[in-house]
């Protein structure tokens, strides 16, 4: 990654969005805010346009996958979804392009790893994700 990203998360566990800001922040990306539910991600889009979002697939309210939908509507943003269950992965491949996929609990080299992913398909070289 050349620079650093600027980043949403959404997730209905606060000690999840706790973890991201932190390992986020360690690594020099900026932490646009942490969210509790997809509606809360479709707002936060609103006001200031994020390089990447990471969000859990369920959450109260309005799922991750149907936030990024309404998201892309306006702005694309490249989405890393993230869940502890594995029929979720299924509900973000609705997502056309630009989405990859991490089990819960996060491992940060994949994390890592998916941050790059979001990097290069934003400076235009659309890798495939890992």
């Amino acid at each position: 990654m050349n620079r650093p990203l600027r980043i949403v998360v959404a997730d209905d566990e606060e000690d999840i969005r706790d973890y991201f800001a932190k390992v986020l922040a360690r690594q020099g990306h900026f932490v646009l805010g942490t969210v509790e539910d997809g509606q809360q991600l479709v707002d936060i889009c609103k006001r200031s346009t994020p390089d990447v979002i990471i969000t859990d697939v369920r959450m109260p309210r309005l799922s991750g996958v149907e936030a990024v939908l309404r998201i892309r509507k306006t702005n694309f943003v490249p989405a890393i979804f993230i869940s502890a269950f594995d029929e979720a992965e299924t509900a973000a491949a609705s997502i056309p392009d630009g989405w990859t996929y991490l089990h819960k609990p996060i491992n940060r080299t994949d994390l890592y790893r998916a941050l790059a992913w979001a990097a290069a398909l934003l400076e235009g070289t659309r890798p495939q994700p890992e």
